[in-house]
This record gives C-alpha cells, sequence and structure tokens, in this order.
C-alpha cells in the first residue's frame, strides 16, 4: 500500500523497494524544464529504474500503461524492450509564453492503471507493478499501491 502518496511539484521524489532488500528500484517524481529555444516551460511527471530494475520502453520513449490483469512479461512486449537505469516522462505539462497549456503523454487519462517493473535479484528476473492515477486538473500522479512477484523468472498480472 502506497498511501495514494501524491507526487507534485515541489513535493519530494518516492522512491519504491519492491522487494525489500533497501535498494531503490523506481523513483517517482517532477522535474522542471526550461527550453528557451522554443519558449515553453515544461513540468514532466517521470518515473526512473535503477540498476537492478526495468521498465519496459518503447521507440517513443514511453512506458506502456496496463490495465487489472493485463500480462507483466518476463520477455520484450508490444513494442516495448526492458531496460535498467530509465527515466520516463509518464506526462507532461507545457506552457507557452502566452500562458497556453497543453498536456502530453500517454499516461494522462490513467485512472488506477499499472506501470510494469522487473527487478532483478540473484540474476534472477522478478515481475512487478505500481498501481497509479494521473490528475492534470490538480497536477499530480496519485501512487496507489505496489507489488512484486515473489517468484522469479514468472509472468505476473497487473493489479492481483
Amino acid at each position: 500500500d502506497l498511501n495514494n502518496r501524491e507526487i507534485r511539484h515541489n513535493s519530494r521524489s518516492a522512491i519504491i523497494d519492491l522487494n525489500k532488500d533497501n535498494e531503490p528500484d523506481l523513483i517517482f517524481g517532477v522535474m522542471l524544464v526550461g527550453d528557451p529555444l522554443h519558449n515553453l516551460d515544461k513540468t514532466q511527471y517521470r518515473v526512473g529504474s535503477g540498476i537492478f530494475s526495468r521498465l519496459p520502453v518503447n521507440h517513443l520513449e514511453q512506458v506502456p500503461m496496463l490495465n487489472k490483469t493485463d500480462t507483466v512479461f518476463l520477455t520484450n512486449f508490444k513494442g516495448y524492450d526492458w531496460y535498467e537505469i530509465s527515466s520516463v516522462i509518464l506526462v507532461e505539462k507545457v506552457e507557452n509564453l502566452a500562458g497556453t497549456i497543453v498536456w502530453r503523454g500517454n499516461w494522462q487519462t490513467a485512472a488506477k492503471n499499472y506501470v510494469p517493473v522487473q527487478v532483478i535479484k540473484n540474476q534472477q528476473r522478478f515481475t512487478g507493478w505500481v498501481e497509479l492515477t494521473v490528475d492534470i486538473t490538480n497536477e499530480k500522479i496519485i501512487l496507489h499501491r505496489t507489488a512484486i512477484n515473489k517468484r522469479p523468472e514468472k509472468s505476473t498480472r497487473a493489479g492481483m
């Protein structure tokens, strides 16, 4: 249970240790990026993996948004490849000089959807997930809960 932890601008990042080995597996946080070339300010809501954790990332540098019971595979799937030490934008708010705001990212509509993850321990892969909601209106991500399969080298189902 992640206690509906809110991740927003000016809040601390959330560091998650899925397998309770005192090593950070995922980090959820907000990064502010100024783009003076295009006169834009960006607020990026990100997820990152570590040395012993993996996120599935596609050629657009996106993480898939899974629904409950979708499979978290051991192997690459649906155009996504598993990568360690990733930092991926889930959703970002883009504001121009005129104050026009546009939201981008494939997680804009996330309502209790699942980020798939793998953790590597003793050279074995453990699949898991993090359940989250993106609240664009209130500019935050809400982390609900997480789980990891206790059996190595097995796929798992999101939300189960």
